[in-house]
């Protein structure tokens, strides 16, 4: 009769120590994990170390506790070949759901009958792992495929978005020389230097603003009046316009005699694709000529508050 067994369940890789009178200091180690379907494996001996050959009535019982209780799950009885001391048991599935949901399994091994009593399975069986990693990586894998498809809808609304909004709109641009103005009529003012242009849609050659993209436009123009000659007594009615398309959107003015006097035109407008925003200036006074004259106030710009 064997003396001692060293078994494992190869596909779950089951930890054991067992031992009977019978099968005297019995012990068992994981020997890997084949292909097929969840089976304990172990290796029988005779008492002077030889292995068992031949074929041998093998049952295999799974307990909730070291004596006693309700078995959890257990192999068919049958007769397995034993080669080399070497043998291998098929177990149920119930047995992966029983190792899984009990704190606390111990493995039984018979021989003919004969048991070799039970050992706590010291670790979570390799194959059982196996199997949790495996329905986790499935469900990993369907939540990386919702995630993908979450990612995908939200690149597609953040593509309309973008296509809705376009890209940046906005500009300023300065007046850095002086320019004379004549009464009674618009001047358009020279703003030749560009500050910043986000849509590259200001043109510093004609001073004109040209937006490409439709929305509502927050623009400003403001300058530096100065009267050529100078001194009280000579009244005027000084004006800063911004005009769309040749029509005035907003206008600042006032009746002065003031050497000196800052006009600022701004408003919320409405602006199409392809309009064109220029800043013009007026001076109503029966003696001219009149100046602006280049100031860090005397700017013209646009940005878009929203687009449609």
């Amino acid at each position: 009769m064997p003396k001692s067994v060293r078994g494992w369940a190869s596909s779950a890789a089951l930890l054991a120590g067992v031992g009977l009178a019978a099968f005297a200091g019995g012990r068992s180690w994981a020997a890997g994990v084949p292909s097929e379907s969840l089976r304990y494996s172990g290796v029988l001996e005779l008492p002077d170390g030889t292995p068992v050959t031949g074929t041998h009535a093998i049952y295999v019982v799974f307990w909730p506790a070291a004596s006693d209780g309700e078995q959890l799950c257990a192999s068919a009885a049958s007769d397995v070949e034993v080669t080399g001391g070497h043998f291998s048991v098929a177990l149920p599935e119930a047995c992966s759901e029983a190792v899984h949901s009990t704190p606390d399994v111990f493995v039984e091994v018979r021989v003919d009958a004969v048991s070799l009593g039970r050992a706590r399975i010291g670790a979570v069986p390799f194959a059982l792992e196996a199997a949790a990693a495996n329905r986790a990586s499935g469900e990993l894998e369907a939540r990386l495929a919702a995630a993908e498809g979450a990612t995908a809808t939200l690149e597609v609304r953040l593509a309309a978005v973008e296509a809705r909004l376009g890209a940046a709109s906005g500009f300023q641009a300065r007046q850095t020389e002086t320019q004379y103005i004549g009464p009674n009529g618009d001047t358009l003012i020279q703003f030749s230097t560009e500050v910043f242009d986000l849509g590259n849609e200001y043109d510093a050659t004609t001073s004109v603003f040209t937006p490409t993209r439709a929305g509502l436009y927050l623009v400003r123009c403001t300058m530096r009046f100065e009267n050529e000659e100078g001194g009280p007594g000579l009244t005027a009615f000084l004006s800063t316009s911004v005009r769309r398309n040749g029509e005035v959107v907003a206008r600042d003015g006032l009746f002065s005699d003031r050497f000196t006097a800052y006009r600022s035109a701004s408003s919320i407008v409405e602006l199409s694709a392809g309009d064109q925003l220029d800043c013009v200036a007026n001076v109503q006074v029966s003696t001219d000529p009149q100046q602006l004259y280049p100031d860090v106030a005397a700017i013209f710009e646009a940005f878009q508050l929203s687009g449609r």
